[in-house]
């Protein structure tokens, strides 16, 4: 069984729909595995951040999108424990760019990763229902200014924890 965390999720309503939900096929939630790296990618940019995209790695399969992320763009990443899994993520968007400007993941075990930035008012949070975990995404994604992409619109897909 799988739940979106909200139905429309966070941000801007423009761009392309994607979801982690669409790979085929589907695994249950033992057979993705222990997550195992969390890696979001910005533009580094402190006057207009976005978040550009992102890469969830877990022992059996890899969720990205969008599917190529382009250099000059700021990674960081998150390294997953035995046991440990994404318990909740929040969004802050609006601001001076109409999309996810900034996105801070929070683990099982109390790690958190904080990437982008701004002073946006607009904020949402996904926590995931006990004895679930977060294990994917879904959005919308952009194309912008020479090979750059942002994503308007962010929401939460979680599994039961196994």
């Amino acid at each position: 069984m799988w739940i979106h965390g909200e139905v429309i999720g966070y941000g801007g309503n423009y761009g392309t729909y994607f979801t982690d939900m669409s790979k085929e096929p589907l695994p249950a939630s033992n057979g993705l595995g222990q997550i195992r790296k969390v890696t979001v990618w910005s533009n580094n940019d402190s006057t207009a951040p976005v978040i550009q995209g992102y890469e969830m790695l877990f022992d059996n399969v890899t969720f990205k999108n969008p599917p190529t992320i382009y250099n000059g763009n700021l990674a960081q990443s998150l390294q997953f424990g035995s046991g440990e899994y994404i318990s909740q993520i929040q969004v802050s968007y609006g601001g001076s760019v109409w999309g996810v400007c900034a996105i801070e993941i929070t683990t099982s075990k109390g790690q958190t990763l904080f990437v982008g930035g701004g002073s946006s008012p607009s904020r949402g949070t996904f926590k995931a229902p006990l004895g679930w975990r977060i294990v994917g995404f879904y959005g919308m994604a952009n194309y912008y200014y020479t090979n750059r992409y942002l994503m308007p619109r962010l929401g939460a897909i979680c599994a039961p924890v196994v």
